[in-house]
């Protein structure tokens, strides 16, 4: 078992060693995350300056600003590895996702008894900057592909893998109605904001992955990971010229 101070100390050695030396350990800014349980724990390191921010021209011709952050998630109840992972957020709302490539593989000597001596953090500066390069490449295709606005909600429930109830008692039915409700409102805002498109949806499913609401039984980092795999998968569907919304909607 690792404890969640020598987690901490991984993460910092990751973000030193994917961002660069020059960003000490006292300037990183945590975030933590504990059920109930406290079997676990999802630390979000993120940098406050904005050396480490860039650009990408979103839907409307507005440059977006993103930031990325290192999540480590640790537990002591074995229920989760110990894993390190790269997202990016978008700085205006902090809405983010992560990256379906940005696993850290971690690497533990056993020849050596000291647990600190025995992890290895396999990254790079040069990796790091691929897969925010990557990043934004996969938000350039989202921009021009327009999608009703009708088809939002089905596919941001089926994005972050929200069944409708097959069958359930009528206080399941009304929490399910007042989901799709939310779900409507939240879509609404973005499509008034950006217009019906890809971009406008990405934002749709990266706010309801960071901010769960409340009838989800999801957690955050779950949702987050599901939103980057949708946008890896969706951006290179949506790219395709014979790329068809409709049959896309059907086939979900």
């Amino acid at each position: 078992l690792v404890t969640n101070q020598q987690a901490l100390h991984y993460a910092v050695e990751c973000c030193r060693t994917a961002f660069g030396e020059t960003y000490k350990e006292c300037e990183w800014r945590t975030h933590t995350y504990t059920p109930p349980s406290r079997g676990w724990c999802r630390i979000d390191l993120e940098h406050p300056s904005g050396a480490l921010d860039f650009s990408s021209t979103s839907a409307v011709d507005v440059p977006d600003v993103f930031g990325p952050f290192v999540r480590v998630v640790n537990s002591y109840d074995r229920s989760h590895a110990l894993t390190l992972e790269i997202g990016f957020q978008r700085k205006v709302c902090r809405n983010g996702l992560v990256m379906p490539e940005s696993v850290v593989h971690i690497r533990f000597m056993h020849s050596v008894s000291d647990l600190a001596e025995r992890v290895r953090l396999q990254i790079d500066t040069h990796g790091f900057r691929n897969l925010q390069d990557k990043f934004v490449r996969m938000l350039e295709p989202l921009r021009t592909c327009r999608i009703p606005s009708r088809h939002f909600v089905p596919i941001l429930c089926s994005v972050l893998e929200i069944p409708r109830p097959k069958k359930a008692a009528p206080a399941d039915w009304n929490s399910w109605e007042r989901l799709l409700d939310d779900f409507r409102s939240l879509c609404l805002a973005y499509i008034d904001e950006m217009g019906p498109t890809a971009y406008a949806l990405l934002n749709c499913v990266s706010e309801a992955a960071t901010r769960p609401f409340r009838t989800v039984r999801k957690e955050r980092h779950s949702l987050q990971r599901l939103a980057g795999k949708w946008l890896a998968d969706f951006s290179r569907r949506c790219g395709d010229p014979t790329f068809d919304i409709g049959e896309y909607v059907k086939s979900l």
